[in-house]
């Protein structure tokens, strides 16, 4: 029959003797002729070939009037059979062959159900003699599929979990129908898996397991009744699945401590992670502190702590959230807010937390005064210190712990109005909540937390004051902004220098950057700044003889200029960043105009390395910073100036 006409089942015949094989027809007889390899034989095209060996079989054309008959191909000679007999059970092989697999079931004929059809060929439409029983649910995994694959068990992965209440699937076998016969194949069976050996393959449970003839009667064994059959598909069945629930209880424990599959997948992140009451209570006395709230996955109308940005664009995405506010009880005053976002991976988590870490270093969101930092240590993978002030009419202090502890960041900003936290308190507070995150997170857990004063993290334009390094002039109003850096200077700096500010001796480059305070009514009538120089020289030794040179002027200003008055603090060491140091000194110029009019000026000399740094502010009508104020402005430039490479 043709491909287009499925409806008339192939069947292979028996071998026949070339006696029996007619003389013309479709099934004419083959001529067989003896080929040397030496003679010159012309077969055409047309002429299909059998070649076996040395010999050659000449099949003969089909008649042109049997062209439409239905039929199957022509079948090939009678098997040549081995030598030595066949052994008992096995088809092609009477020597034992080398398979890791047994069978303890009974062997089955090849024409039982539980045989499965050539995937080409439809079921036979014999009358069955054996009754269509209801298979056991499990029956179906028994039956290997017609083209059999290697079954895997995917290891689980962080994101590859079921969900809530969703068990792990089992993939669903292929399954026949079942039916008394299944039409025999020309086809050679097929092992179970890639790499067992063909003649394993009787045991495998495909093709005949007991060397029956076509029938699948038996002359040794008495056929297998079908109640047996079904009872050894249903063990079958249920240690098929044993051996899948195994798999997947095996590739669970590997995902362990010492296994190679990916990490199982870390318990929830709940509120037990966070700074809980309790730990506030402990930490400082004459207090009582309750939670107000905790948010899950915290929208951007939830509270947020100060001088971090709201936004976080081009950053990884936490995977879970929580937000935690902590107030003090009546009488009290106070607050605590906590925020911990646990990421995909510790990668993830440490670039968020180095962003994290240079917004908290100009905290460049809020109106706040960064008064100082500290560098924390023996409490988590990484962790800062900066503390805050408003500077409002009643002054609001924040003192903020950013963490990284493993695969979490955390933010914890404490509030007070009369004095900050200090960060020796935060710590108190803070360790145990994140010594019950650091199991979750794999992160280090807390040692023994201490804080050390130390500059506030660098900023994402290192070297230069952040805006918000300056303090307010005035309470509650104010706040500074600040000029690109440029290099065209054009400084006219106190009249004291007794230098060119704009090209001094010696200096490989230059910059400035001006501060100007705005929303301020008092510095706009004069336009109050402050101006901040750079320059680069060739060594520290260079740029330590202009830094002595403008010192030196300066201080003598008063003797050369009789019109010029100058209040000098000397010059001081102070600490930058850890391992380094820079050398500072502060004047105050005031240079007589005329008998009513006078100018003053805020002039300070900072150096470090092969680098220094001019600043200059114009104070007028009593508008000027307080001379701590200004000091630690100073003090501050100098900490920039320690976090250039």
């Amino acid at each position: 029959m043709t491909d287009n006409e499925p409806t008339r089942p192939r069947r292979a015949l028996p071998p026949v003797s070339p006696d029996e094989v007619p003389a013309s027809g479709r099934f004419a007889r083959a001529t067989w002729t003896n080929v040397s390899s030496d003679d010159d034989v012309d077969f055409g095209e047309d002429d299909p070939l059998t070649v076996t060996g040395t010999r050659f079989l000449a099949l003969s054309h089909l008649d042109d009037e049997d062209e439409d008959e239905a039929s199957t191909p022509v079948p090939p000679p009678a098997p040549v059979l081995p030598s030595p007999p066949l052994a008992d059970g096995r088809r092609y092989s009477s020597a034992t062959p080398n398979s890791p697999f047994k069978v303890y079931a009974p062997r089955f004929s090849a024409t039982t159900a539980l045989t499965p059809a050539s995937p080409n060929e439809p079921p036979s439409t014999a009358p069955t003699h054996i009754p269509q029983l209801p298979s056991p649910p499990f029956v179906a995994a028994a039956v290997s599929p017609p083209t059999p694959v290697r079954a895997s068990v995917p290891a689980p992965t962080a994101s590859a979990w079921p969900a809530e209440g969703e068990a792990h699937k089992a993939p669903s076998a292929w399954a026949p129908t079942p039916s008394a016969h299944w039409p025999r194949t020309s086809t050679p069976p097929v092992a179970a898996f890639d790499d067992v050996p063909a003649s394993a393959s009787a045991q495998s449970g495909q093709g005949d397991l007991d060397g029956g003839d076509a029938s699948g009667d038996s002359p040794s064994k008495p056929r297998m009744s079908t109640r047996t059959r079904i009872i050894w598909a249903t063990v079958a069945g249920v240690v098929a699945l044993a051996l899948v629930a195994f798999g997947i209880w095996a590739g669970i424990r590997a995902s362990g401590p010492g296994g190679t599959g990916s990490p199982t997948p870390p318990a929830a992140l709940s509120d037990v992670h966070l700074i809980s009451a309790a730990d506030l209570n402990a930490a400082r006395a004459g207090t009582t502190w309750v939670v107000k709230d905790t948010v899950v996955s915290p929208s951007g109308g939830a509270p947020q702590p100060v001088c971090l940005l709201t936004t976080s664009d081009g950053l990884p995405t936490a995977t879970n959230s929580l937000l935690r506010t902590i107030g003090a009880d009546a009488g009290g005053t106070g607050a605590l807010l906590q925020r911990v976002d646990t990421y995909a991976d510790v990668d993830s988590a440490t670039k968020v937390f180095n962003a994290k870490k240079a917004q908290l270093g100009g905290c460049t969101r809020t109106l706040a005064w960064i008064v100082g930092g500290a560098g924390v240590t023996g409490l988590a993978d990484d962790a800062t210190i900066v503390t805050v002030d408003i500077q409002n009419a009643i002054a609001e202090y924040h003192t903020l712990l950013l963490v990284r502890s493993g695969t979490a960041v955390s933010i914890v900003d404490a509030t007070q109005v009369s004095a900050a936290l200090t960060p020796d308190e935060l710590l108190g507070a803070a360790t145990a909540g994140f010594t019950r995150l650091c199991s979750l997170t794999a992160g280090a857990c807390p040692s023994t937390p201490k804080a050390a004063a130390a500059p506030p993290p660098a900023t994402i334009d290192p070297g230069w004051l952040a805006t918000n390094d300056l303090p307010r002039i005035t309470a509650g109003t104010g706040q500074w902004g600040a000029t690109k850096v440029t290099s065209d200077l054009s400084v006219t700096g106190s009249k004291c220098e007794n230098v060119d500010l704009n090209t001094p001796p010696g200096v490989a480059n230059k910059n400035v950057r001006t501060y100007i305070m705005s929303n301020d009514p008092a510095a706009q009538q004069i336009g109050y700044g402050v101006d901040e120089v750079r320059y680069g020289l060739s060594d520290a030794a260079a740029a330590t003889a202009l830094a002595d040179q403008l010192n030196a002027n300066l201080a003598g200003c008063a003797a050369r200029t009789p019109t010029a008055t100058v209040q000098s603090v000397p010059a001081v060491e102070a600490a930058g960043e850890p391992g380094t140091k820079f050398s500072f000194a502060t004047y105050k110029v005031s240079q007589k105009v005329n008998d009513t009019k006078t100018i003053s000026f805020r002039v300070a000399i900072v150096w470090n390395g092969a680098r220094v740094v001019y600043l200059l502010a114009n104070p007028a009508n009593g508008y000027d910073f307080a001379d701590p104020a200004w000091t630690s402005v100073v003090q501050r430039a100098g900490e920039r100036l320690t976090q250039l490479p």
